[in-house]
């Protein structure tokens, strides 16, 4: 239960940071139809397995729409919405696994002054899309392989 709560708020907390971002948006209206995207696929998931990887996909729809207009919300919705996958799969739940992944938000952050000097925000915002999405593949295939190595099963 109290693991459904924690992902439950990551959830509340990206949904109210992009209505914040849409807020000063020229498009507004797209990236909340596409948070409304999201929010049914949160609600249409809740018993699947691979619950967070439907998250990912759902929530880079209006992470990216933000990023066309500013690049400093779409990382910090990036970051949630990371925080967000990697809760459904019952990772963060440690200290141990919290540090790496402060590590990794503020490098993020950290990176944001040269793409900001960039001047583009669609193709930067669409590379760390790109890195989460690949970073997010690369725990389930492993999470997949050790479930399958713990179950005794044969490799195929």
């Amino acid at each position: 239960m109290r693991e459904e709560t924690l992902t439950g708020g990551l959830v509340a907390a990206f949904c109210i940071a992009t209505l914040a971002a849409a807020a000063l948006s020229d498009i507004w209206y797209l990236i909340v139809a596409l948070l409304g995207v999201y929010i049914v696929a949160e609600r249409a998931t809740r018993t699947l397995p691979d619950r967070g990887f439907y998250l990912l996909c759902a929530g880079e729809a209006p992470v990216i729409a933000v990023g066309t207009g500013a690049l400093l919300p779409a990382l910090s919705l990036q970051i949630l919405l990371f925080a967000v996958f990697l809760r459904a799969h019952n990772l963060l739940r440690s200290r141990h696994e919290a540090v790496p992944f402060a590590v990794l938000a503020g490098a993020i952050l950290l990176i944001y002054p040269g793409m900001a000097a960039f001047r583009h925000t669609l193709l930067p915002v669409l590379a760390i899309g790109a890195g989460v999405v690949i970073a997010s593949v690369a725990i389930a295939l492993s999470g997949y392989q050790l479930q399958k190595t713990c179950l005794g099963e044969e490799e195929i």
